[in-house]
């Protein structure tokens, strides 16, 4: 049995074909996968593939692009995008009703649709695609024809379809005729001014150029028997190539008085070949009326009051002849005298005006309207109705009150009283003055013209009461036109509020005057500094820029040294110039007074640069040198100072150190080197005694001494001279700094230890006293009484004293106990109080273990014992 295998195939538009291997007893089937339009990828017979089968976007259903022409209109578009359809019958042919680029046929697309019959709307005879209305196609879609009114332009003459003329009329005898020709002799229509028009240019009829014409060019021609072209006529061969007999249109000469050839009874030749004339009978039509012999009738007879005279014209009225139905004749063509144009004797109410008569005569008439009615402006007494004879004649009339006054509701010519008509109405007008110039002193409302009514007065010249120069009808003030109707102008007082800044005319202010110089500017700009207008009381100059760096600043102040602007305008020489402006009173920076760069030697210290500058530059180099670097006094000995803080006061940079001082003054020579502490407490120190000790060593007895005393510095006098106690450890750590100064009634004062524990660099184990100043003259520090005279007592170690003795003082130091000695050289000038020296039995010991061992076997233990440095000082 043989099977086949295989899965059923889709039905879609592309298939791919299929493979079947057939065999007995075994089959196989090798299929290849189809294409599926809408799954999103282009297959095999697929342009596109947009994964959906919508049948109206880019990619139709069947995975072909979309495109006008294929039968679906495409919806996914608006009326701008490309490729937007209107509509899409699937076919080429632009005839129908959607047209090439799938646009909905319309008339003037170009397109001749044929799909509609006539009747339908969308019929179309032709479709140019212009809107051109004068060529063969109407914008109606239309065909052009004669008669539709229309004259086309597209055709030149002998074109079919020309058109010389189109009135859009049947009638012929006009100027254009039914076939858009304009009417000319020989178009076979009688037109204007024509008395014979056969429509052809044939010579030989019997019409040429709208006259009968004649032969006799010698040549031959259908219908001639002869044509002998001799121009007689009176021989055998007539001039119009026929034999002659009567009708041939030539006279023959003894037979015929006439002969026109056209067998035409009413022309100047009968059809008996005798000339026409009037009262045979027969009325002539060959001539047109203005032609002599022209014959409107001719009725035969003499009889000249019938329809037809004996001047064979028609009788009519005027020609002077009364036919039996007229009433007169009087010939002429003036219907306003005793016989009307009708033939009618002239009377009042037949219409028409007498004009033979003069006023006052029999028969005068000022008007004739042919009514009995009475106000239609002509009386029936064939008199004019006039103004104020109380007899209203429409149209002629507004009104007529029958009286004379001029200023009631009508007016004397019978007009309704009206604003304009140069009448004043009492009580609704202010004036009139009849015209309708609405720019005068009366408006056309009839109110006397104002300012602010809005109408600019144009009759008065500038100067005049009541002149004008604008007017704009508002109480606005601030704007162009000011409420007195004067154009606004700078000064005036007011300002302007209807311009932008870069307006012709704004006004930032407006103060009335014409002065420049306030606070409003005769520009009428706010004063500013800058507008190179001096401010007055307000600005010192004004140079119209915004330049700082000239004679006059960016804020219109006079340059001046100090003003912190330096000046650019001036060369170095000038009154004026400035190297330098930085606007302080400060001479100590980079400017000094005078608006100058500092220099050494202007008496300015210039900080930072300058340690002094005494202006002098004298040569003498104290207390500032040349260069302006100080010298500070006390570094030689050569130039000592009296005291540490005499050196300060000169050099307030010194700085702590060693100086040589002399408290005598004059010669140097006794000077000696010390400390001065240019820092503690403001500095200014003089060291009296002072070491060092860092090791457990003898002390010389007259180590650190300053033993100079009476020298001519005296404290005593002095309230307020201070002592100072200054001890630091082996670190050079302050650990004990005190000082106080002299009372008035020299009591001791405390001086206060800097640290908690400087009792131990106390020199006495038995004693905690602090350091005092005792009854003026002795400073201890130790427990040592200094008012036991004989100096007996306890060990005192590590004294220090001053005395005095009212002129002077003296700086010693003691390191043990003595008695009171009177050997000191000085004991004369300070009464007993010198200690210049040291006695060497009392001399401080210090062992190896680091204690302290005086002479006399007493030790201080080395945590009492004072390493480190010591001074006493004074200022």
């Amino acid at each position: 049995m043989c099977r086949t295998y295989g899965a059923p195939m889709k039905n879609t538009l592309f298939f791919a074909p299929v493979l079947l291997v057939l065999a007995c007893g075994e089959q196989v089937v090798v299929r290849e996968t189809e294409a599926s339009c809408g799954n999103g990828k282009v297959e095999m017979g697929e342009l596109c593939d947009d994964g959906n089968l919508e049948h109206t976007d880019s990619c139709t259903g069947s995975c072909q692009p979309a495109q006008c022409g294929d039968g679906v209109q495409r919806q996914d578009l608006g009326p701008e995008d490309p490729g937007y359809e209107e509509c899409d019958d699937g076919n080429t042919n632009w005839q129908d009703g959607c047209v090439e680029g799938c646009r909905v046929a319309d008339c003037g697309d170009g397109f001749l649709r044929v799909d509609q019959g006539e009747g339908s709307d969308d019929f179309e005879r032709c479709d140019d695609g212009n809107e051109v209305e004068e060529d063969g196609c109407l914008t109606n879609c239309i065909e052009a024809r004669c008669g539709d009114g229309i004259v086309r332009q597209d055709r030149q003459r002998g074109q079919l379809g020309f058109e010389a003329c189109d009135d859009g009329n049947e009638d012929d005898s006009d100027h254009c005729l039914n076939d858009c020709v304009e009417a000319r002799c020989g178009d076979g229509v009688l037109g204007p001014g024509e008395g014979c028009d056969d429509g052809n240019a044939d010579p030989s009829d019997s019409c040429t150029d709208c006259q009968p014409a004649s032969c006799g060019d010698g040549v031959l021609q259908i219908g001639e028997l002869c044509d002998d072209g001799n121009g007689v006529d009176t021989d055998s061969c007539l001039n119009n190539c026929a034999p002659a007999r009567c009708g041939d249109g030539a006279v023959h000469a003894g037979q015929e008085a006439c002969d026109d050839g056209n067998g035409d009874d009413q022309d100047a030749c009968t059809r008996a070949c005798l000339p026409a004339r009037c009262g045979d009978g027969i009325t002539r039509r060959d001539l047109e009326p203005e032609e002599a012999g022209f014959e409107a009738c001719d009725d035969g007879n003499l009889l000249d009051t019938d329809a037809c005279t004996n001047a064979c014209a028609e009788a009519r009225c005027g020609d002077g002849i009364q036919a039996l139905w007229e009433r007169c004749d009087d010939g002429n063509l003036d219907g306003t005298d005793a016989c009307t144009n009708q033939c009618e004797p002239a009377r009042c109410g037949d219409g028409i005006q007498r004009a033979d008569r003069a006023a006052g005569e029999v028969g005068y008439e000022e008007c004739d309207d042919g009514n009995a009615v009475e106000n239609d402006g002509c009386l029936s007494n064939c008199l004019e109705a006039r103004c104020g004879d109380g007899i209203l004649v429409p149209g002629v009339e507004e009104c007529d009150d029958g009286n004379e006054v001029e200023t009631d509701l009508c007016t004397n010519l019978c007009r309704i009283a009206r604003c304009g008509d140069g009448v004043v109405r009492d009580g609704l007008e202010r004036c009139d003055d009849g015209n309708d110039d609405d720019t005068d002193g009366c408006r056309n409302t009839c109110q006397l013209a104002a300012c602010g009514d809005g109408v600019r007065r144009l009759d008065l010249a500038p100067g005049t009461e009541g002149y004008e120069a604008c007017d704009d009808g508002n109480a606005v003030e601030s704007d162009g036109c000011r409420n007195d109707c004067a154009e606004a102008r700078c000064g005036d007082g007011v300002r302007r509020l209807d311009l932008q800044q870069d307006e012709v005319g704004y006004e930032a202010c407006d103060d009335g005057d014409l002065v420049a110089t306030d606070s409003c500017t005769d520009r009428c700009l706010e004063a500013r500094c800058g507008d190179a207008i001096i401010w007055e009381n307000n600005e010192e100059c004004d140079d119209g820029n915004e330049v700082a760096e000239d004679e006059c600043t960016d804020v219109c102040a006079e340059a001046i040294c100090g003003d912190g602007v330096v000046r650019e305008d001036l060369d170095e020489g000038e009154a004026g110039f400035e190297a330098c402006d930085d606007g302080d009173d400060d001479n100590t920076n980079d400017c000094v007074s005078g608006c100058v760069l500092p220099v050494c030697g202007d008496g300015f210290v210039h900080v930072g640069e300058e340690a002094c500058d005494d202006g002098d530059q004298n040569g003498d180099a104290r207390p500032c040198g040349l260069d302006c670097t100080r010298n500070i006094p006390g570094l030689v000995r050569e130039d000592a100072a009296r005291t540490c803080r005499a050196i300060q006061q000169e050099a307030p940079e010194a700085t702590s150190g060693m100086y040589w001082i002399d408290i005598n003054g004059g010669d140097t020579g006794d000077a000696v080197e010390t400390y001065c502490d240019m820092d503690y407490d403001g500095g200014g120190w003089t060291a009296c005694y002072g070491f060092e000790n860092t090791d457990a060593v003898d002390i010389d007895c007259n180590d650190g001494t300053w033993a100079h005393p009476c020298v001519d510095f005296t404290m005593s006098p002095e309230t307020g001279t201070e002592l100072m106690i200054h001890l630091e450890d082996g670190n050079g750590q302050a650990v004990y700094q005190a000082n106080g100064n002299r009372n008035g009634d020299w009591n001791y004062t405390n001086l206060t230890s800097t640290d908690s524990s400087s009792s131990q660099y106390q020199r006495n184990s038995q004693h905690s006293r602090p350091v005092t100043l005792n009854d003026g003259r002795f400073l201890t520090i130790s427990g040592f009484d200094g008012s036991n005279a004989g100096w007996g007592g306890s060990w005192g170690n590590g004294y220090v004293i001053v005395v005095n003795t009212g002129d002077c003082y003296a700086c010693d130091v003691v390191l043990s106990a003595m008695s009171h000695q009177h050997s000191s050289p000085e004991y004369d000038r300070c009464g007993e109080r010198s200690f210049s020296g040291f006695t060497p039995a009392h001399e401080v010991m210090y062992d190896a273990a680091g204690n302290i061992t005086t002479n006399g076997g007493a030790t201080l233990p080395a945590d009492k014992a004072y390493l480190g440095t010591f001074r006493f000082l004074v200022r």
